[in-house]
C-alpha cells in the first residue's frame, strides 16, 4: 500500500491503533490495521486494512502444540496445582504416529490422546504440578511423534513454596519460604514483602524498603514476637542481610533491634547505612534475654530523597550451642494413634497436604516436659499411596528431608529420633491422607546422673533364625508366640552393663506371606500394645530400634499374623556414663540432606561400594562426632536384595540396614558409627541411595 500524500495540519498524531497478524486458517497470510488520517485533512480519521503473504509460505499443513510453556506460580511443597492444558493438533494430510508423551521434574501429565493421530484431529495433555522442594522448579513437557520439528517440547516452571506453620512464641518461617510474610507482623509507611529478587538460602527472602523511585519518608518495618529459649546454651539470634543505599546514615539506615513486648528497644543488634550489595552475616547473644518475650524487630528507613535505602533478609534463627543429652528408657508405649477416637492424640487421620503436631510430653507415656528428643518407630497406615512423611520438632520450619514412604500405600514402620519442639511437641506433615501411629521406647534429656551414654560398637550380627537351631539360631518366629532372645550370650561383645540396644530388625516372613506386624520388648515386662514393623505385602522388611534391655539382657519378641524368620543386628548399647570408656552422648541437629546420588555424583544408581564423606556435607556435623543418625531411602532401578552402611576403614561386616526385593522405594533409620568422618555403603543392586542426617553422637 503505498501512501498517496503527507499530514500538513497541527494535527501530531498519526492514529490510535495498528495491528499485524497471521491468518488462523493457513497460517501464511499477514493482516494489517491502521487507523490515518486523510491528507491534508483534519481530523478526518479513516481505518485501512490490507493484507499480503510471502510466495514461499505453503498453507499445506501444520503440526500445533501451544502454548509451548506453562508457568504454575506458587505451589505448597507436597500438594498438586489444577492442570493446565497444553493442545495438541495435526493440521497436516499424513497420520501422525505418536511414540511418547513425558513430562519431567515436579510435573506429572494425563493425556486423551491416542497412539495416533489422524489428519485434523487433535488431543488435549494436562500438566499439574507437585513440588519436592521450595524454590523455583523446572521441567519440560515433550511428546515424540514422526512429524518434522518432532521432539515437541513445551517449557514447565513453577514455585515450590512452604507451608507456614506458626507456632506461637517460637521463630518460625525464618527463611520466607512460604512466599509470604505468614508468622511475621508488618508496617510502617511501605509494607514489606516476600522477594526473589534476592536469597541467601532457598527462594525467598524478605523485602523492607523501597527499591526504586517513589521514595518513601519513614519505616518498612517487621517483627516476630518468641520466648527466647531456655534450654540452649547460650542461645543466639542470627540472620543474613542484603543492603543497598547511597546515603547516610543520619538520614537513611537499615537496623535489627531486641525489644520488649511493647515495642520498647532493649538492644540496639545493628544500624548502618550499608551499600555492600553482598549478604552480610549477624549473629547476636539472647542469654540475657532468656525466658523473656521479646520482639525480633527488622527495619528500612527512608527520609522521602531521591534514592532508596532497603534491605533483603534471610534465614532468622535462633539456635543455641549443642546439648548433651542421654538416654532415659521407657518401657515402650503407644502415645499416638489416629485411628483412635477424635482427641490430642487420636483421630482424626491427617490430611494430605497438612501438618499436625502432638505435645508428647501430655501424652500419657511417662514422658516428661524435660525431654530433649524422642525414641520413636513411626507407622503409618495410608488411606492411598503416601508420597512421603516427614516428622520434626515443632516450631522449626519443615526440613527437606523425608522419613518414609508408600507409594504402594502399604502399612510401614520407620524408626526415628526426633528432638523435642515448642511445649515438647512433634510436628508430622504428610502429602497425602494417612493415619499415623507413633511408639516411644525412650527419650533423651540433659542433667540427669541416671540417663545413658551412647557406646557404639561394631555392627555385628546378634541373632538369625536361619541358622541352626539355638538360642540365637533357628527355629523361625512361630506366629502368636513369644520367643526369648539372650543378647548378651551372642559373639558381638556387648557387656551386662548394657541397659538398652540400639538395633536392626529383619522379617523374612513365610513362604513370603503377609506379617502382621512384630513386636520387640525387654524381657521381664508385659507385652506392650505397640509394633516395631509390618510387612504386609510378605516381603523381606527391616525397621531400627531403640530397645531397652530387659531381665539378664534378653529380649522378647512376637510375631502376628505368619511365621517367620528375624534377624537382629547390632551398632551401639546404652549404658551408665561410668560403665566404659569414651561414653557418647546425643547433640541435635537440624535435620539436613547429607547425599542424594540422584543429583549429585555418581548421579546415577550405584552398585558395589561407595564412601560418603560425612564431614564435607552442608549440615555442620562436627569432626568430633563418632555415630550419625540417619535416615536411610534407597530408589532401586529394581530389586534390591540388601543395604549396608558400616564405619569406614572397617571390613565390610555381614549385618544389612535395609532391604527392597520387591524393588520399592524403602527407607530405615540407622545409627552408623565412624571412625574418621567417614561411612562406607553397600548394595548389590543399583540404586540410589538418600541420606538424611537428623542428630549425631559424639563426646
Amino acid at each position: 500500500m503505498v501512501g498517496s500524500g503527507s499530514q500538513t495540519p497541527n494535527v501530531t498524531r498519526w492514529g490510535d491503533y495498528s495491528s499485524m497478524s497471521i491468518d488462523p486458517i493457513d497460517d501464511c497470510t499477514f493482516w494489517y490495521t491502521q487507523e490515518y488520517i486523510l491528507t491534508n485533512g483534519a481530523y478526518n480519521w479513516n481505518t485501512r486494512i490490507v493484507n499480503f503473504r510471502f510466495s514461499a509460505c505453503s498453507s499445506g499443513g501444520y503440526i500445533g502444540f501451544y502454548p509451548d510453556n506453562l508457568s504454575f506460580g506458587d505451589q505448597t511443597v507436597g500438594t498438586t496445582s489444577s492442570p493446565q492444558q497444553i493442545t495438541y493438533s495435526n493440521h497436516t494430510s499424513s497420520t501422525l504416529t505418536i511414540s511418547s508423551i513425558v513430562a519431567s521434574g515436579d510435573f506429572s501429565q494425563t493425556n486423551n490422546c491416542v497412539a495416533s493421530l489422524v489428519p485434523n484431529a487433535s488431543c488435549n495433555i494436562n500438566v499439574t504440578f507437585q513440588p519436592t522442594a521450595g524454590g523455583v522448579r523446572t521441567g519440560a513437557l515433550t511428546v515424540t511423534d514422526n512429524g518434522p520439528g518432532s521432539p515437541r517440547v513445551a517449557n514447565l516452571t513453577g514455585m515450590g513454596t512452604q507451608l507456614a506453620d506458626c507456632v506461637a512464641d517460637t521463630l518460625s518461617n525464618g527463611g520466607f519460604e512460604t512466599s509470604t510474610l505468614d508468622c511475621w507482623t508488618g508496617g510502617g509507611v511501605l509494607m514489606p514483602v516476600v522477594s526473589t529478587l534476592q536469597a541467601h538460602s532457598g527462594a525467598f527472602s524478605g523485602q523492607l524498603g523501597a527499591t526504586g523511585t517513589p521514595v518513601p519518608n519513614g519505616d518498612s518495618w517487621i517483627y516476630q514476637t518468641i520466648v527466647v529459649p531456655t534450654n540452649l546454651e547460650s542461645p543466639t539470634l542470627t540472620f543474613w542481610y542484603w543492603p543497598w543505599t547511597q546515603s547516610s546514615v543520619q538520614y537513611d539506615w537499615q537496623e535489627a533491634q531486641i525489644r520488649d513486648v511493647n515495642g520498647n528497644e532493649l538492644a540496639q543488634v545493628f544500624k548502618t547505612a550499608s551499600n555492600a550489595q553482598a549478604w552480610t552475616y549477624v549473629s547476636f547473644d539472647l542469654t540475657p534475654y532468656q525466658g523473656q518475650t521479646v520482639q525480633l524487630y527488622f527495619n528500612a528507613h527512608e527520609d522521602g530523597g531521591s534514592t532508596p535505602t532497603y534491605m533483603y533478609l534471610d534465614d532468622v534463627a535462633v539456635a543455641g550451642a549443642p546439648t548433651k543429652q542421654q538416654l532415659i528408657t521407657l518401657a515402650p508405649c503407644r502415645v499416638v494413634d489416629t485411628r483412635n477416637p477424635t482427641g490430642t492424640f487420636g483421630g482424626p487421620p491427617i490430611s494430605g497436604g497438612t501438618t499436625r503436631s502432638f505435645p508428647l510430653p501430655q501424652g500419657g507415656c511417662g514422658i516428661p516436659s524435660s525431654a530433649t528428643a524422642y525414641a520413636l518407630n513411626v507407622t503409618v497406615v495410608p488411606h492411598h499411596p503416601l508420597n512421603f512423611l516427614t516428622i520434626w520438632s515443632t516450631g522449626s520450619p519443615q526440613p527437606v528431608v523425608s522419613t518414609l514412604n508408600s507409594y504402594d500405600g502399604r502399612v510401614k514402620a520407620n524408626a526415628a529420633v526426633v528432638p523435642a519442639g515448642t511445649s515438647g511437641a512433634v510436628s508430622v506433615y504428610v502429602t497425602d491422607t494417612t493415619d499415623v501411629i507413633l511408639d516411644i521406647t525412650g527419650y533423651f534429656t540433659t542433667g540427669n546422673n541416671s540417663a545413658l551414654a551412647f557406646f557404639p560398637l561394631t555392627p555385628c550380627r546378634v541373632a538369625d533364625t536361619r541358622g541352626a537351631k539355638g538360642p540365637l539360631g533357628g527355629p523361625m518366629l512361630s506366629q502368636n508366640q513369644q520367643r526369648d532372645f539372650p543378647v548378651l550370650a551372642s559373639t558381638c561383645g556387648i557387656p551386662s552393663a548394657a541397659a538398652a540396644y540400639s538395633m536392626n530388625f529383619t522379617v523374612v516372613p513365610k513362604n513370603g506371606h503377609a506379617l502382621g506386624y512384630l513386636i520387640v520388648w525387654p524381657k521381664g515386662q508385659s507385652q506392650p500394645l505397640v509394633s516395631t514393623l509390618n510387612a504386609p505385602t510378605g516381603t523381606v522388611v527391616a525397621n531400627a530400634a531403640i530397645v531397652p534391655a530387659g531381665t539378664g539382657g534378653d529380649l522378647e519378641t512376637y510375631a502376628y499374623g505368619n511365621d517367620t524368620d528375624l534377624i537382629i543386628d547390632i551398632n551401639g548399647y546404652f549404658a551408665a556414663t561410668s560403665s566404659g570408656s569414651k561414653p557418647m552422648s546425643l547433640y541435635n541437629l537440624t535435620p539436613c540432606r547429607v547425599l542424594d546420588t540422584r543429583s549429585s555424583p555418581p548421579q546415577e544408581p550405584f552398585s558395589g561400594e561407595i564412601t560418603v564423606d560425612m564431614g564435607e556435607s552442608p549440615c555442620g556435623i562436627p569432626g568430633n562426632a563418632t555415630g550419625y543418625v540417619l535416615n536411610a531411602t534407597v530408589v532401586p532401578a529394581g530389586p534390591l536384595g540388601y543395604l549396608i552402611l558400616w564405619p569406614d576403614g572397617l571390613s565390610q561386616p555381614v549385618v544389612s540396614t535395609l532391604n527392597a526385593y520387591d524393588g520399592a522405594v524403602t527407607s530405615n533409620m540407622a545409627i552408623v558409627p565412624t571412625i574418621n568422618e567417614f561411612i562406607d555403603a553397600y548394595a548389590p543392586n543399583p540404586t540410589n541411595l538418600i541420606l538424611d542426617i537428623s542428630a549425631y553422637f559424639a563426646p
